[in-house]
């Protein structure tokens, strides 16, 4: 520790040479110390000895071969050595260990660009869209470091110019189908996702995290009468209900609505912390279609899977619809939130609800009932909450909001489908934003 901290007292000073032979003395008697190691690639990489600084970090690296840290400034190195292929390798070792290391995936997705492996860049992109959220959120940040900006640009560039085209596509497909005027709102929507038009929202609590589609009435709640299936979903009720009853007991294919684990942090791209639910079984959930129908599910509860195949749900693969029963434990909170889009109602209908039981959005609080619905729009702010002692559940699935033209349920589907498609080919998961 005194040869570690007189080296550094020495390299401060700009001491470089001394500074090294004091390590070099180090490393003669332990030639795995890190630290000591660490300090000479230092010391060579102010003195622009590259060489030196890789052979240093590559020694360290190899001595220690599971930290992520080394490997990506071995990369760095190397990326500005000019030797790409070999930095492309190291940052992707960076990443294998440490998931979750953004400038490391930064770094990787621009030696992709450089390598002109655009699906790879893409694929990497959207890993750090999964951990960060949207990269325009984070170009907004003042507080982005500056090493770290460039890389984030030319991410948002990557993406956004693949989106384009992604859109572009759909643009092509509507507009060979519809006319003109039938599209006026979903070009909106279209230029907003693609940068070309500034979003504005229609309403201060309104703000979805993904699709806004300027023009649709901002209503956060909707009524009965606006649909026509409401009675036909109602007196399904006893039926849906016993379903649930029997799988409550064993609760085999219940997952915890927030995926990770309890305690990781969750934050959704508008920056709502959903921490303490990640992986916590007490906002749980029975899917039956997740983009897809999940035909085990469906089986097990034959007849709420009918009442949904009769339903004019939201389609598109990979995306819609979602239909589960929700399961909210005693005392448990879900806090305010946004959905992911304006054209897309939640709906959900009353099947196990105790007392001090409350969903708001905006500004007005409704209780379910069981055996009735409740339809609201979840891109404005909304949280639910239950006080009792005992469970609370619905069953949750989509409809289109009322105000949606079939050119415009068309061109949202399409993109969806277009875009989930896409994410596919280049081997990466479905990530809203």
């Amino acid at each position: 520790m005194e040869i570690l901290a007189e080296a550094e007292q020495l390299r401060a000073q700009g001491r470089f040479d001394e500074a090294a032979a004091r390590l070099e003395t180090l490393l003669a008697e332990r030639p795995e110390h890190l630290d000591a190691l660490m300090k000479l690639a230092q010391i060579a990489l102010a003195q622009r000895r590259m060489d030196e600084c890789l052979r240093l970090l590559e020694q360290a690296s190899g001595q220690h071969p599971a930290d992520a840290e080394l490997h990506f400034r071995r990369a760095t190195v190397l990326h500005q050595l000019g030797r790409i292929d070999e930095a492309r390798a190291a940052y992707a070792r960076a990443a294998e260990l440490q998931p979750d290391h953004v400038p490391a995936l930064l770094k990787l997705g621009a030696c992709c660009v450089a390598m002109g492996d655009r699906n790879a860049a893409i694929r990497t992109y959207q890993g750090v869209v999964a951990i960060t959220g949207p990269v325009g959120r984070a170009l907004r940040d003042p507080r982005l470091p500056a090493a770290i900006r460039a890389d984030a640009e030319l991410m948002h560039r990557t993406l956004t110019g693949r989106y384009r085209e992604l859109l572009e596509l759909t643009r092509t497909y509507l507009r060979q189908r519809y006319p003109a005027g039938d599209l006026t709102r979903i070009e909106a929507a279209f230029a907003i996702i693609a940068g070309e038009r500034q979003r504005r929202y229609d309403h201060p609590q309104q703000r979805p995290e993904f699709f806004f589609i300027p023009g649709l009435a901002p209503v956060p709640w909707f009524e009965r009468k606006q649909f026509d299936w409401v009675t036909q979903v109602e007196d399904a009720f006893p039926a849906v209900r016993a379903e649930l009853e029997a799988l409550l007991p064993e609760r085999a294919g219940f997952t915890p609505y927030i995926h990770g684990t309890q305690g990781q942090e969750a934050t959704t791209p508008d920056g709502t912390d959903f921490s303490h639910l990640a992986g916590n079984p007490s906002w749980s959930a029975f899917h039956l279609h997740k983009g897809r129908r999940i035909d085990e599910h469906c089986t097990r509860c034959p007849q709420t899977a009918a009442l949904m195949d009769s339903l004019p749900l939201p389609q598109a693969e990979g995306w819609m619809p979602e239909t589960f029963f929700s399961v909210l434990g005693p005392g448990e909170r879900i806090i305010p939130h946004f959905g992911q889009m304006n054209g897309r109602l939640t709906i959900h209908l009353g099947l196990i609800i105790p007392p001090d039981c409350g969903i708001r959005v905006d500004d007005e609080t409704r209780g379910w009932a069981e055996g009735k619905i409740l339809a609201f729009d979840d891109s404005f702010v909304h949280e639910a909450w239950n006080d009792s002692e005992q469970e609370r559940a619905v069953y949750i699935f989509e409809a289109w909001h009322p105000d949606m033209q079939p050119a415009e349920i068309d061109g949202v589907q399409h993109f969806l489908e277009t875009r989930a498609r896409w994410l596919r080919e280049v081997g990466a998961e479905h990530s809203d934003g």
